[in-house]
């Protein structure tokens, strides 16, 4: 499927995530319709990942898609190892699907929720500790243009300094085709059981490689990054279609689910929306 420039980021991590097989819960409504236009809107909901939750995701979802008479379609492929997957078809305009399947978090770094002391970061790439090892290599990845904004770090300008930094750490440090692992680099560094335990699989690609490019960066710098999460459940109700607005049983089955989960999981819930096109 194509995706429109227009298509908020939200949506594209979307894309991204049920695309990739990794383990969180994720729920999801979605329509396809073949070389032609739709709108979708999707509603995310997350907490953390642990059986109980999942059970509880599992009893809202079950009685509102009874309710609204969405049909459970796996397996086919086991639906990409989604714990459960539901559909309905409201008219012949609108589709929905309601899916769930356990996650990680993508691996990037973003803005400025992940830097906890920026100055500090900024500090250590300035490149005064030779010492620093994974510092030095950071420096090596990051270009002349914000290497000087670095040298010149001025705190009215951290929010685009930041902005910057976290685009070229994702780009040429966290999502590339190799492990920035190396034994004498991070000989200072001590790793966590985690970190410890994914470097022992020897990720080559994909996911599972980016994020262990991530938990190294985190073990670098402690009091710098926030730690990238563990496990996550993610509900997403995706909704598609193709003219006007969203129809009564969309509009009722997002709110219903909702409105369950708000009552399950109250303050721990996490919600965002986005909406856009895709061809």
């Amino acid at each position: 499927m194509k995706t429109n420039k227009n298509l908020p980021v939200g949506l594209h991590a979307v894309v991204v995530l049920l695309r990739h097989v990794r383990p969180h819960i994720v729920l999801c409504g979605s329509i396809c319709f073949a070389g032609c236009v739709a709108r979708v809107k999707t509603t995310e909901y997350s907490v953390d990942a642990s059986e109980s939750n999942a059970a509880r995701v599992r009893s809202c979802v079950s009685s509102v898609a009874s309710h609204f008479r969405f049909e459970e379609k796996l397996p086919l492929a086991e639906r990409h190892k989604r714990l459960f997957y539901y559909e309905v078809h409201p008219s012949k305009n609108a589709t929905s699907f309601i899916a769930a399947r356990i996650d990680y978090p993508l691996p990037a770094l973003s803005v400025p929720g992940d830097f906890k002391n920026f100055s500090m970061l900024i500090g250590k790439l300035q490149g005064s500790n030779k010492s620093d090892k994974v510092s030095q290599f950071l420096r090596s990845r990051l270009s002349e243009e914000l290497l000087a904004e670095l040298t010149k770090h001025n705190a009215k300008d951290d929010f685009k300094v930041s902005l910057a930094l976290a685009r070229e750490i994702n780009a040429s440090v966290i999502d590339i085709a190799e492990c920035i692992y190396q034994p004498e680099r991070f000989d200072s560094v001590k790793l966590s059981p985690e970190t410890a335990n994914l470097l022992q699989k020897h990720p080559s690609r994909g996911l599972e490689l980016f994020r262990l490019n991530r938990l190294l960066l985190d073990d670098a710098y402690p009091e710098e990054l926030v730690r990238s999460g563990g496990q996550q459940l993610f509900v997403m109700l995706h909704h598609w279609y193709l003219r006007g607005q969203l129809s009564p049983l969309q509009l009722e089955a997002g709110a219903a689910l909702q409105r369950c989960l708000r009552d399950e999981f109250s303050g721990r819930l996490k919600i965002s929306e986005n909406e856009g096109i895709v061809k």
